[in-house]
């Protein structure tokens, strides 16, 4: 297992089972939407990341982006990280039906797409295969990007603007409808500014082809 300092936030009991078998740290369940009403339970997470981070790791359904923000609300933007699982058509195995969003929950990611999604928030560094805890956090990013940098580019605040940006989050296996200081935190993280300007003059000629 690879031992982490700061405790990681998911959905559910069978969340935490899978992320407990990955990782030594300390793992909190929101019971899903139960921890709207459970101050108990935000007080434990405050507890928990002291004066330190916060990994957040939910479904990529727009329950688990109401769950991100509800948390970010009550700890604090600067200490949240945010973890994106891919959004995957499925179900899982112990299931009869899929989720109401036809998409697999982080229970269902097998252990390598968990450290990938780790290593892309900045959490995890790679050497060889080799997977373990970056202390350096804000190292992750890949350029620095705002709103009227987006404008433009193209892709905020134009009539086909939210068309591109779901096209971008579809390549990346992310939720289309994520919104947009979401999107810029993941842009941030997987693209030069140079790739990104590359991606939507692609996304632009597939458009008029």
């Amino acid at each position: 297992m690879i031992k982490l300092s700061i405790p990681i936030i998911v959905e559910g009991k069978y969340d935490k089972i899978l992320i407990n078998s990955i990782f030594d740290c300390t793992v909190i369940e929101t019971r899903g939407f139960a921890v709207f009403n459970d101050e108990r339970k935000i007080e434990l997470i405050k507890k928990a990341t002291g004066n330190g981070f916060l990994a957040v790791l939910t479904d990529s359904d727009s329950a688990g982006q109401q769950i991100r923000t509800y948390i970010k609300s009550k700890i604090g933007i600067n200490k949240i990280i945010n973890v994106y699982i891919p959004q995957i058509a499925g179900k899982e195995r112990r299931k009869t039906a899929p989720s109401r969003s036809g998409y697999l929950g982080v229970e269902g990611m097998n252990k390598s797409v968990i450290l990938q999604c780790f290593a892309k928030s900045g959490i995890l560094l790679e050497d060889n295969g080799i997977y373990y805890e970056n202390t350096r956090y804000c190292a992750v990013k890949k350029c620095e990007i705002s709103k009227k940098d987006l404008y433009f580019l193209g892709i905020y605040g134009g009539a086909s603007s939210s068309r591109i940006r779901a096209r971008i989050l579809q390549e990346l296996e992310l939720d289309t409808a994520l919104p947009v200081n979401t999107f810029i935190e993941i842009i941030e993280r997987e693209y030069t500014l140079p790739q990104l300007k590359n991606v939507i003059k692609r996304i632009g000629e597939n458009r008029e082809g």
